[in-house]
């Protein structure tokens, strides 16, 4: 049988019908003091639960969070040098003048005697002038001159005859050279002079050419019939041990004049 047609538009709770009519018998009232303890915890055990997984990731990311340290600076200090000491200038006097009522007047001191040197004090030694030596003066050269024969002639002796010119002069005639007739170009003989130095030992020390002829040929000849003739003997005893300069004049031709 269909319900009624109030029912069909407002139908009743299975709750509010009674338990005797065949509803939900209604639950019994609990103690109002009950409920009031038990919510708070509930409520923040829920509360709990819904924190603890954000804690976990803070903890998580703050123990991954790399520490920065801050540099340690370095400090040097430095100290402000001191300021330099001024410089001081010395009081500047005023020269004083006299005025035409006013008299200057140095004080008389006594005169100061010099002391007077004791007997061989270094001062004594001093003041006696020391004799001046004589410089030794070099030894000056000597000056001889020898001539070697002309054409035909003999071997002139010295101005002054002296036996170890005469020497001389005979080693070096002995070693005469003869040019060809060629290089005479039709004329004569030729006059060459050297000077050469001879020392104490009786070695050349030098030959000059004091003279030419004019060709250098005939030049050549009569240096090296001075050369090959030395060196020559030492100097005599009675001669001065000193380099000696000779003077040799050499006519010079070709054989068989």
């Amino acid at each position: 049988m269909a319900p009624p047609l109030e029912e069909q538009i407002n139908p009743i709770a299975p709750s509010l019908i009674p338990a005797a009519a065949g509803g939900v018998p209604l639950p019994e009232d609990e103690p109002p003091g009950r409920s009031f303890w038990l919510t708070p915890w509930a409520l923040a055990a829920a509360a709990l639960l819904h924190l603890l997984p954000a804690m976990l990731w803070l903890l998580a990311h703050l123990e991954a969070r790399p520490s920065y340290e801050v540099p340690a600076l370095q400090v040097t200090l430095v100290r402000e040098p001191p300021p330099p000491a001024a410089k001081t200038e010395p009081p500047k006097l005023a020269p004083r003048e006299s005025g035409p009522d006013e008299k200057t007047e140095a004080k008389k001191t006594a005169k100061a005697q010099p002391a007077l040197p004791q007997s061989g004090s270094p001062q004594e030694s001093q003041a006696r002038p020391v004799p001046a030596q004589p410089r030794a003066e070099a030894p000056a050269e000597k000056f001889l001159a020898i001539r070697l024969p002309q054409p035909g002639g003999n071997a002139e002796r010295d101005l002054a005859g002296d036996a170890y010119l005469n020497r001389v002069m005979q080693m070096i005639e002995r070693n005469r050279i003869y040019p060809p007739a060629a290089d005479f170009a039709g004329r004569g003989a030729r006059l060459v002079i050297y000077s050469i130095v001879i020392e104490p030992s009786g070695s050349m020390n030098a030959i000059t050419l004091l003279n030419t002829s004019g060709t250098p040929r005939l030049d050549e000849a009569a240096r090296l019939m001075i050369t090959s003739s030395a060196p020559f003997p030492p100097l005599p005893p009675d001669y001065p041990q000193i380099r000696t300069r000779i003077i040799i004049e050499i006519p010079v031709y070709p054989r068989g004049r």
